[in-house]
């Protein structure tokens, strides 16, 4: 099984790194190669479809057919199965590969019959093998080249280190120097860069990345579940990180990395109740530190994409319209503009690196049934929002906020603790918990939008502002006619815990 994490530079920022004193803590070995590698697969990329990828690589007179399959990604660490075998030319040789891998695509004479070249790279690589006193050894190979498909050509310009001994720590930890010396975590390997460049239609650009679904079937163990709801988070919060880095104008980047962090911190927040360790509180800092740089950013896109519009839908242009929406796209490049830069920084991928080392803590002792902490940690969220949530708080905007909060809470805890119990058995409590969490969050959205608007320069567009927040006091009135049915509603459902 390959363990293996990518990050990009600048050209002169690997130049710079490839010469640093970094690796005089290291004894080192270099190999320089030249590299051309061709990638099969199907017209209609079966291959791609079934996560295999197959290549045959020029590597001074040999040709290495290598196939890789299976495994997965969190966070840019890749876990994958890989085989490679010499072959005498620069065609596949598929006796060569093992019947584990030849299960699937691979296997299948239809899809061997079809197989062609789709793109190649060729590229200049430093290959540098790291031993430590320890015993971990490290692969470090320095990329520069292009990727090749279809007449066009995308830069190669990058650092691949593999774990060949030693600990995923130890890979980490040369990570996260590497990360302070100017390079930054890229997901993205040789083989999506070609296929996008040969494919577009077919393997188009990533879009915003959702959490994913939880497993379905039944968790026993509690630091199973618990890591595998980390897990699922981190991907979540990294595959959304390059879009906010380089200023995607899909506004969901951003919506859907503040998310992610929501989760994360829940779940942390739940692991340091259990088993405090000080990694643990180290993550919820950064994590709050991030969520801090991302919130402005979100309050002006919701304002500029669906506040406004929805105001002009349904009132019109008032005076100093105009004026308003040039100020607000103004705070708004401001906030994305120190997203962005929070997201390049080395702290965002030092925060990635430190939330994967958290992975790797080993679990407390003695066997706990997930279903038992599961059931005990939504009992005290439960309780806190049935708290928070009598009738008289209601009409309160600092209650209701605190009440949003805690339900916010409880969902993310409902939704990552579910697997502890039977498939489908939240399915109803988290939908009345989610409707209830959508009246308040737009009651905080109308909250949060008057207060950016209060924040723009004086003087300017005062009756389209003003327009704008009596627009936002009648969505709240209305929201909050529905608010006391749907707060009966979650209350009368038996939590799914208890059956």
């Amino acid at each position: 099984m390959e363990t293996e994490l990518k990050l990009a530079m600048s050209p002169e920022g690997l130049r710079r790194l490839m010469r640093s004193r970094l690796w005089a803590a290291w004894r080192t070995s270099d190999v320089r190669q030249q590299l051309r590698t061709l990638y099969f697969d199907t017209p209609d990329g079966a291959l791609a479809r079934a996560g295999i990828a197959l290549r045959v690589r020029r590597a001074g007179r040999d040709w290495i057919q290598t196939v890789k399959g299976g495994g997965g990604a969190v966070g840019g660490l890749h876990r994958r199965e890989e085989v490679e075998a010499r072959v005498g030319g620069p065609r596949p040789e598929l006796a060569k590969v093992p019947a584990s891998l030849l299960r699937g695509a691979l296997g299948r004479a239809d899809v061997r019959e079809r197989l062609g070249v789709v793109f190649e790279t060729r590229f200049d690589r430093l290959a540098r093998t790291l031993h430590a006193d320890g015993g971990a050894v490290i692969e470090v190979a320095f990329d520069r080249g292009s990727v090749l498909a279809a007449g066009g050509e995308t830069p190669i310009c990058e650092i691949e280190l593999e774990l060949k001994a030693g600990h995923t720590t130890d890979l980490l930890d040369l990570a996260r120097a590497v990360v302070q010396a100017g390079g930054w975590l890229d997901d993205t390997s040789k083989a999506a860069r070609g296929y996008r460049l040969a494919w577009p239609d077919i393997a188009p650009p990533p879009a915003p990345a959702t959490a994913a679904p939880p497993p379905a079937a039944e968790v026993s163990e509690w630091h199973t579940l618990i890591t595998s709801a980390v897990a699922t988070g981190i991907g979540h919060l990294h595959g959304n990180a390059a879009g906010v880095r380089d200023d995607h104008p899909d506004p969901e980047y951003i919506h859907q990395m503040r998310v992610a962090l929501r989760r994360l911190r829940t779940l942390l927040s739940i692991a340091r109740r259990r088993s405090d360790h000080p990694l643990t509180g180290h993550l919820l800092a950064e994590t709050r530190w991030l969520g801090s740089v991302l919130g402005p950013a979100r309050d002006w896109d919701v304002l500029l994409d669906e506040t406004l519009p929805a105001h002009l839908a349904a009132h019109g242009a008032p005076p100093g319209w105009v004026r308003l929406l040039a100020d607000v796209a103004v705070a708004r490049r401001a906030a994305r503009a120190v997203a962005a830069q929070a997201v390049a920084s080395p702290r965002y991928g030092e925060l990635v690196l430190d939330l994967l080392a958290w992975l790797e803590l080993p679990a407390p002792a003695g066997r706990k049934r997930a279903a038992a902490v599961a059931r005990e940690q939504l009992e005290r969220r439960h309780r806190n929002v049935l708290r928070l949530g009598q009738p008289e708080a209601l009409v309160d905007d600092d209650a209701r906020h605190r009440l949003r909060l805690a339900c916010k809470k409880l969902r993310y805890t409902a939704e990552s603790l579910a697997p502890a119990f039977a498939p489908d058995a939240a399915d109803r409590y988290i939908g009345a918990l989610s409707q209830l969490q959508k009246s308040l969050g737009s009651l905080n959205d109308a909250a949060v939008a008057a207060l950016r608007l209060d924040s723009l320069p004086a003087g300017r567009a005062v009756c389209a502002r003003e327009a704008v927040k009596r627009h936002l006091e009648q969505i709240a009135a209305t929201r909050l006619q529905s608010l006391a049915g749907q707060w009966r509603t979650f209350c009368a459902i038996n939590p799914f815990w208890d059956k």
